[in-house]
């Protein structure tokens, strides 16, 4: 029992780089104001209104339980919305800015679902969740305004800079397992939900041939008829790669040598239902890779990291750069 505590406490407070933390903020929050912004729905007829429960809870200051948000509370969500989140791609108030930002973009995702359309959001909620857990988090005192001001405040008042700078935490690993393990249970619901609907016929490749014909008929994809032109045998194939790769993706988390092979297979995976379902292409779903960014540098396919490299020519440019006499 205590060996099974001693490994959960080191899977999850292991001390990790605070570097690491701090580009999974700047990459998620960019990718969230700039490329995947929410849905901007305006108030909606009143008769389809069918408030999701996040919506409902977060609308408790502003009315009774299930109230409808107006147009100037949107207005001003959205507004909160882009101040926050500026704030936290520079890492000014770092922590708030970050909680601020999550929430506004958690709002708008389920107000835009709360008129009685609900269909696959290609996992921007995975992304709103990851931001949560960073701004529960350690405090972000890398690449971040905070720890700017923070030593020119320590010089100002002449306080001296420690001689060795603090590069990792054991509280810096947490915020990105929790993103980790919602990934995975993504995509275990995914599986569990093909298999409890379909049962092993979704295996089959007739079940597959089906909807990907569905789906040419109403979208056509650029490769829907190709590829529902292929033969049975290697739609079944396709469809038991499919449903090990969701029922397995954990593993790249307990096993972190397994990453690339996950991350290459979820970019195939996610490619492929795009380009012959029209589905998709769940781009704020594989954007949510970047949380595995330790498994990914360490087990970069060189001899030497990237950071090795970063830093070994840092260290270089350092000794050869000119000093004042």
């Amino acid at each position: 029992m205590r060996e099974l505590l001693r490994k959960l406490d080191r899977h999850w407070f292991a001390p990790a780089p605070l570097r690491d933390l701090a580009l999974v903020r700047i990459f998620l929050v960019g990718v969230v104001l700039f490329v995947f912004p929410p849905g901007r729905e305006q108030p909606g007829p009143g008769e389809l209104w069918t408030p999701l429960p996040v919506l409902k809870i977060m609308m408790l200051p502003f009315g009774e339980w299930g109230a409808q948000p107006q147009f100037m509370l949107l207005e001003a969500v959205h507004l909160v919305r882009w101040v926050s989140g500026v704030c936290a791609l520079v890492g000014l108030g770092t922590r708030a800015s970050l909680l601020c930002f999550a929430g506004s973009n958690t709002f708008l995702e389920a107000h835009s679902y709360s008129y009685g359309e609900i269909h696959h959001a290609g996992g921007g909620t995975l992304l709103y969740i990851a931001l949560f857990a960073l701004s529960l988090g350690p405090p972000h005192t890398r690449m971040s305004a905070d720890a700017f001001l923070l030593k020119m405040r320590a010089r100002a008042a002449g306080w001296r800079p420690p001689d060795r700078e603090v590069t990792e935490s054991e509280l810096a690993r947490w915020p990105l397992r929790v993103a980790q393990w919602c990934i995975a249970l993504a995509y275990i619901s995914a599986a569990l939900s093909k298999l409890g609907y379909g049962g092993l016929a979704w295996l089959n490749g007739y079940t597959l041939e089906r909807h990907v014909m569905g789906d040419v008929m109403l979208k056509e994809p650029l490769l829907g008829r190709w590829f529902a032109a292929l033969p049975t045998i290697a739609l079944s194939a396709i469809s038991i790669a499919t449903v090990a790769f969701e029922s397995f993706f954990s593993l790249a988390i307990l096993y972190p040598w397994l990453i690339w092979p996950f991350v290459v297979g979820g970019l195939a995976v996610h490619t492929g239902i795009y380009l012959t379902q029209g589905v998709g292409p769940f781009l704020p779903l594989v954007c949510t890779y970047v949380v595995f960014i330790e498994s990914l540098r360490t087990t970069f396919p060189f001899r030497h990291g990237l950071w090795a490299r970063y830093d070994g020519a840092k260290a270089r440019l350092l000794r050869n750069w000119p000093r004042p006499d």
